[in-house]
């Protein structure tokens, strides 16, 4: 269980208190981390996989979901499905891939490399 420390200066409470946080936090149910890992492997811990990465931003401008997708698969290992990211880009408050290719992908993969 997670708990929250109630500090001493809270009116009629004891210092340093510790409290079930579903208690602190509501009535929520207890949530079991079972079979979930310690740690998630970063992408530059595989080589190969992370040249992937490394040359996205070296290759030919990235200018469809197409072209995404094959670099996309070289990493995966598999073919992605984009369909939600087609769906948000195209929608109808969707910004269009014009502007997500040529400012949000570029960001993404300045910051995945700098991790």
């Amino acid at each position: 269980l997670l708990f929250a420390a109630i500090p001493s200066h809270a009116p009629g409470l004891q210092p340093f208190q510790c409290q079930p946080a579903y208690r602190a936090m509501g009535n929520s149910a207890a949530v079991s981390d079972e079979g979930v890992p310690d740690f998630v492997p970063l992408p530059c811990e595989d080589t190969k996989r992370w040249r992937a990465v490394c040359n996205l931003d070296q290759e030919s401008e990235v200018s469809c979901l197409a072209h995404l997708g094959k670099l996309m698969a070289e990493y995966l290992g598999r073919p992605p499905c984009l369909n939600g990211l087609h769906a948000a880009l195209e929608g109808q408050q969707g910004m269009g891939q014009e502007p997500f290719f040529k400012k949000v992908l570029p960001s993404v993969i300045k910051r995945t490399k700098a991790l």
